[in-house]
């Protein structure tokens, strides 16, 4: 489910489109096989929410255009004319560090979720087949 949503965000890069594709592949199996509705309404969330990161994020393109502009008019009021510019290529190679780090803390808190209560994670059923497909 985690990687599901890590490729869906990078493949998307809008967060309602990878939400609404998250909500409707993965929470219903997750139910299915019996998770914790809170887990996975929270899963399905967090996950989704890292189309906002991963590149091709279609918020880090127009944040780049943003910063480059002003990035160019604080180079120009320090007297500094001949300006560098952040282009949106290095805002994608510094967001790929902190989006794959988050994946790593869904990763640990998902684990630590599932040693912890055992009775929202449902890994004896994994192997079963769903009850409604039965």
């Amino acid at each position: 489910m985690l990687i599901v949503g890590v490729l869906l965000a990078a493949a998307k890069g809008v967060v309602g489109a990878t939400t609404v594709t998250m909500g409707l592949i993965v929470l219903p199996t997750m139910l299915r096989y019996g998770y914790d509705p809170r887990l996975a309404a929270g899963t399905v969330a967090a996950t989704a929410t890292l189309a906002q990161i991963f590149p091709p994020a279609t918020v880090l393109v127009l944040l780049g255009d943003q910063m480059s502009n002003a990035y160019q008019a604080a180079q120009l009021s320090q007297g500094i004319f001949a300006p560098q510019s952040v282009t949106v290529s290095d805002l994608f190679a510094g967001a790929i560090v902190p989006g794959f780090a988050l994946v790593g803390l869904y990763f640990i808190y998902l684990v630590a979720t599932a040693c912890d209560r055992r009775r929202r994670r449902p890994f004896h059923l994994i192997l079963r087949r769903p009850a409604a497909s039965r």
